[in-house]
């Protein structure tokens, strides 16, 4: 997590499409942090432990994310 952290903070790059694979509030923040306006979150997995995660819908409307849920 330190690794990705430091990774992020220096990241200047948007994306069209983030993969999440372990869900977590922290995870899904990092997600809007990597997409551009207008990308797409494609969920792969449960939140950890069944626990409920915050979405921030201000997000979703404003900047016109999507999430797409998968279960593979």
């Amino acid at each position: 997590p330190q690794t990705l952290q430091a990774e992020l903070s220096t990241h200047q790059q948007e994306y069209d499409l983030v993969f999440l694979t372990v869900v977590t509030a922290e995870t899904l923040q990092q997600a809007y942090a990597l997409l551009r306006d207008g990308g797409i979150i494609l969920q792969f997995a449960a939140p950890l432990g069944g626990r409920p995660v915050p979405l921030d819908a201000s997000q979703h409307y404003y900047r016109e994310l999507n999430l797409i849920t998968s279960y593979s």
